[in-house]
């Protein structure tokens, strides 16, 4: 992607080394307290202006590869969400951080969508740090929402992923494949529309042999597919359908199919039948263990060979049984949410990420 300016997302050239943007001093930055200097996230200070017009109110969040933060767009007086990148390592070269990023701009314009976040600009910190401004959503991620409420019945998942499925339907019709989803990257705004995030380490099929080198593992170890593991072996929809059927089977359960410590993790997911999700919680339809054991099949041949079809299975499955209107998502009332909670208790234990 260039970076002059595009009509559809406003995207700033990468500033000319002698005509960088403030120094991080004149910012107002502060490091990470439990990173040592120049090696993790320069927070920047509440107050500090970058790209001319974006306030910095507050972190929203860290990550492995940089931070988000609530800010104001000062010219059109919009809230907006910035994703800024960390300062590159020896691990992740400047070059390939920046890559990412601008093609993560890229793919969220090419398949916009209500249920993905928008992004409205890219801009630079400085030569070596581009950063994201998007949409600033208002609520919570589905993980948050499963460690305080416990989980979902199958209608009321179903009900948040359907238009998140749809929504990967298009980025596959794309050759777009996200490769990380999970509980985490799924936001719940407060009117109870899902909203997928992350494109961070997505991949465009046939094009990204650029930004990825030989060993490398991308996404979450949990939820990966057994080809994200597999060097040599085509990453396409098929991996998100493993990635959704993990997230799902979190939802209904609070159980993650693999649970073995780091050191046996890979192994499980390569070599060993995930746990039918009816022995976390007990009641769960025949069909339902089916479905989404065949959603992580350790063969994508063995899956479902795309994300409507995999959708369309769950529809017509018990999975959508008294499957709440979506104004009802949200406005669930304290006894629901306490019945939830003692079937979570009797049926599976939550485990977080």
């Amino acid at each position: 992607m260039g970076r002059g300016t595009c009509p559809q997302v406003g995207i700033s050239p990468k500033p000319a080394p002698d005509t960088r943007p403030e120094s991080p001093k004149a910012l107002g930055t502060t490091p990470h307290p439990t990173q040592p200097r120049n090696t993790g996230p320069v927070l920047l200070d509440p107050g500090a202006v970058i790209g001319g017009k974006y306030e910095i109110e507050r972190v929203l969040g860290i990550g492995g590869h940089g931070v988000v933060y609530a800010a104001r767009d000062l010219e059109e007086e919009l809230d907006v969400a910035i994703k800024l990148l960390s300062h590159p390592t020896g691990r992740i070269p400047a070059a390939i951080s920046r890559l990412r990023l601008e093609r993560e701009a890229e793919i969220l314009q090419k398949i916009a969508h209500p249920n993905v976040v928008h992004v409205h600009a890219i801009g630079w910190l400085d030569e070596d740090r581009p950063f994201l401004v998007m949409e600033r959503l208002h609520g919570r991620s589905v993980h948050d929402d499963l460690v305080e409420h416990g989980v979902m019945d199958p209608p009321e998942a179903f009900a948040l992923v359907q238009p998140v499925m749809d929504a990967l339907s298009l980025a596959h019709a794309h050759g777009i494949v996200h490769r990380d989803l999970k509980p985490a990257n799924l936001f719940l705004e407060e009117d109870g529309t899902a909203k997928l995030l992350d494109f961070g380490v997505s991949t465009v099929e046939a094009r990204d042999d650029r930004l990825t080198h030989p060993g490398d593992v991308l996404g979450t170890p949990a939820y990966l597919a057994p080809e994200q593991l597999t060097p040599h072996v085509g990453i396409d929809g098929r991996t998100d359908v493993y990635g959704m059927g993990v997230t799902l089977y979190e939802m209904i359960t609070g159980r993650l199919p693999f649970e073995e410590s780091a050191a046996l993790l890979f192994e499980s997911i390569l070599f060993d039948p995930p746990v039918p999700p009816s022995v976390y919680r007990p009641g769960l339809g025949a069909d339902i263990d089916a479905i989404l054991l065949r959603a992580m099949s350790k063969s994508p041949e063995r899956r479902f060979e795309t994300m409507k079809t995999f959708s369309d299975a769950l529809e017509a499955s018990t999975f959508t049984e008294e499957r709440p209107r979506k104004s009802d998502i949200r406005a669930l009332g304290a006894g629901e949410r306490e019945r939830r909670r003692v079937r979570a208790a009797t049926g599976a234990t939550h485990s977080s990420d």
